[in-house]
């Protein structure tokens, strides 16, 4: 079994809730913090539609995820 090394959370930075909860994480784990403004609760909706789930999680358990190349397409179809 492989035990992944990092960890994110993809949360809307502008939902009250949101923020609470993943500064709550941050604080008591080793979390990357990646904000989404306007994604809602929950933000998974947004990242199938514009990066998708699938090559998400295929990309994190192949060790092959860019937080960089994520949040350059997110901002690509944002903009």
């Amino acid at each position: 079994m492989t035990i992944l090394k990092r960890r994110i959370v993809i949360y809307d930075n502008l939902h009250p809730l949101d923020c609470i909860h993943a500064t709550f994480i941050e604080k008591r784990t080793s979390v990357n913090l990646i904000s989404l403004p306007y994604s809602g609760h929950p933000s998974s909706y947004i990242v199938n539609d514009v990066y998708g789930l699938k090559k998400l999680v295929s990309e994190f358990t192949s060790d092959d995820f860019k937080v960089s190349d994520f949040e350059s397409e997110l901002v690509e179809h944002y903009s």
